[in-house]
């Protein structure tokens, strides 16, 4: 039975809130994750939930979800769509914000009529999206203000005219995450002090390499990059997170450069939390559209409550390989 007081908590994060999920849809944006971006990519603190995921030539992408982005001046660096991020944005009956995509990404936001804002291949949307000129490339530069994602969230159709956007859901349709009764994490069999993940480790220099490590003065996680602070531009605040969430999927190369991941294969992962981890697995449950994190003992994975980092990484199985270090000394 689902109970009032349920619609008042925050389904990324587990934390109580005066504002009442049942009425919002979160947000999922895709921002830049490249080197030349770190330091100047605005609205990412604001995130309850970030995944970082391999796109092209070895670097990686972030998906971050949010409810709470009205009054954010700026997101961005908003980049371009993959059809598995678009299959996690769905996880969490998120609307996409994107700038462009591949050509499975439009074939999958057409197929399934997803609820996207496009900042450059539709016209309606692409308005209310700013170029910002500060030496980037191209596609570097296209961002969005908070105001202006709710404008486009009542003004713009979505694809082929279909209904204008859908802003209601059920909190239960936006999380597959479980949160412990106490909001605490019961504790782990190994240490996980200084997360170190590279997600193609076949590369002979490795980008993106993303280092978490654990603060005991916050109880989070502090996010790095190649060895820098991850910061939002907006307020100087560094990436910071109380979960980790690591999950194996099927990698596949498809060329020199391209791949795809295959976001209902299921597989393993590790669940870190107050610098500790358990090992876990995810399956795919097509009746919700959803993953189902359990323990190695096939019970429901419970979470502490607040934000959450989620790796996507390889399986192994698909030409693609990861390497994760749960004690990295740098």
């Amino acid at each position: 039975m689902v109970e009032p007081t349920d619609y008042y908590k925050n389904p990324l994060t587990g934390e109580e809130s005066t504002v009442d999920y049942l009425k919002l849809r979160p947000l999922a944006i895709l921002i830049s994750n490249q080197k030349e971006v770190l330091g100047t990519q605005c609205g990412i603190s604001q995130a309850d939930v970030i995944y970082e995921f391999l796109v092209e030539g070895g670097i990686t992408r972030m998906m971050m979800l949010t409810y709470d982005y009205e009054n954010i001046s700026m997101f961005g660096p908003v980049r371009s769509a993959r059809e598995y991020a678009l299959d996690m944005a769905v996880f969490h009956d998120a609307i996409t914000v994107h700038a462009g995509g591949n050509f499975d990404a439009y074939l999958k936001i057409s197929g399934l009529q997803l609820d996207t804002l496009d900042g450059t291949n539709n016209a309606a949307a692409a308005e209310y999206f700013n170029y910002r000129s500060i030496g980037l490339p191209s596609y570097n530069s296209y961002m969005i203000s908070g105001s202006n994602l709710v404008t486009a969230i009542e003004k713009v159709r979505g694809y082929y005219n279909q209904a204008n956007i859908r802003t209601t859901s059920s909190p239960f349709a936006s999380s597959y995450f479980t949160f412990s009764a106490d909001g605490t994490f019961a504790g782990g069999t190994g240490e996980a002090k200084n997360i170190s993940i590279t997600y193609m480790s076949t590369l002979k220099d490795p980008t993106n390499v993303t280092t978490l490590t654990y603060d005991e003065s916050t109880g989070t996680y502090l996010k790095y990059v190649d060895g820098v602070a991850q910061v939002d531009a907006l307020n100087d605040v560094q990436l910071a997170f109380e979960n980790v969430l690591i999950l194996s999927a099927k990698t596949t190369r498809i060329s020199s450069t391209a791949l795809t991941i295959d976001m209902t294969s299921g597989g393993s992962g590790t669940y870190c939390n107050g610098g500790e981890r358990i090992s876990i697995t995810w399956t795919y449950d097509a009746e919700s559209g959803q993953p189902i994190l359990t323990t190695t003992a096939g019970e429901p994975l419970e979470m502490a409550t607040g934000k959450t980092h989620i790796s996507i990484v390889s399986d192994g199985n698909g030409g693609v390989a990861s390497l994760i270090d749960y004690n990295y000394n740098n």
